[in-house]
């Protein structure tokens, strides 16, 4: 008994009691959260009016140390993907100093449900907060070029339903699935690389019935369907991989996260994973994101380096 006490006089301490106009902000239309890296709100802040799954993407992890809220509630973690200990709040923290969370928090996501919109399908924008060019979708587009908006959407608004977003055409490459709006889709990793989208459903059908191996458009994959490297571009006797990645990731140029296995023989698994022989030449450039795709991990791991340019002869 004397720990649950201790343990609600520590949120209470941190803000968490739900005042009355909290509550009243939190039937706003359009809710928002702002992590503050300072006390008081000061400081750098990041405004979220959807889910991140990972901060560590927007150089925000283990930011705030303040929050404000404008409606709704705000589910706030201590792992990514919203893992690890997790708390909901629906109020402003100016002081999060007592509270274990200060500075610790990687990432967020909405409990709040906002009014649909009265359109169907989605909303893309070339600029982060609904700003620039748009384009209205109601059913699948396997290539966004099609409709004038490959790798352009940095924001989107999502009027009905789930839906799947991928970084290449096809649906392959990394994908995730959003039922809310996202003013910035650098909190997906997806800013400026969305090429092709869809309704969860429909897209889950297609990846279904999608078989194993090389397949000619591009972002092509090698290897297993589930953990292909793709990117790669067929020569007559080589398969040339510009950026290569699995799952969305880049490929880390040591084996594992202990940094093991590292430059030729990191190139020559990646070759290998993908079905063909053995690397001829490939250079390192640095993680572009802090983490890549480990190949003895079959895992994403922090990373400094990873693969580029690199050549697999069959």
């Amino acid at each position: 008994m004397r720990f649950a006490l201790a343990v609600s006089a520590a949120l209470l301490a941190a803000g968490l009691a739900a005042p009355a106009d909290a509550q009243r902000r939190g039937s706003g239309e359009n809710p928002t959260i702002t992590l503050f890296d300072d006390l008081n709100y000061s400081g750098r802040s990041i405004t979220l009016d959807g889910d991140a799954p990972d901060l560590r993407w927007v150089n925000a992890n283990d930011l705030a140390s303040s929050i404000r809220i404008t409606g709704g509630q705000w589910e706030v973690c201590l792992e990514p993907d919203y893992g690890g200990t997790c708390q909901v709040i629906q109020q402003d923290l100016p002081n999060m100093s007592e509270w274990a969370f200060n500075n610790r928090i990687t990432s967020v996501r909405a409990v709040h449900r906002p009014p649909r919109d009265r359109r169907e399908g989605v909303t893309l924008y070339s600029g982060p907060n609904y700003t620039g060019r748009s384009v209205t979708l109601v059913r699948e587009t396997d290539d966004l070029r099609a409709a004038g908006f490959n790798d352009d959407a940095r924001s989107i608004e999502v009027h009905s339903g789930s839906w799947t977003l991928c970084q290449h055409t096809q649906f392959l490459g990394r994908c995730v699935e959003l039922a809310r709006d996202s003013n910035d889709l650098t909190l997906f990793r997806m800013e400026g690389r969305l090429s092709s989208i869809g309704p969860a459903a429909v897209v889950a059908r297609r990846n279904d019935d999608a078989s194993d191996g090389y397949q000619s458009d591009y972002g092509a994959g090698y290897g297993r369907s589930r953990g292909q490297l793709t990117g790669g571009v067929r020569g007559r006797e080589t398969v040339f991989f510009p950026e290569p990645e699995v799952n969305g990731y880049p490929v880390a140029a040591c084996a594992d996260r202990r940094g093991r296995r590292c430059g030729r023989e990191a190139a020559d698994l990646a070759c290998r994973a993908a079905g063909l022989s053995r690397a001829v030449f490939h250079t390192e450039q640095r993680a572009p994101y802090g983490q890549a795709w480990a190949l003895e991990e079959n895992a994403p791991v922090d990373a400094r380096a990873v693969l580029a340019d690199l050549v697999c002869a069959d």
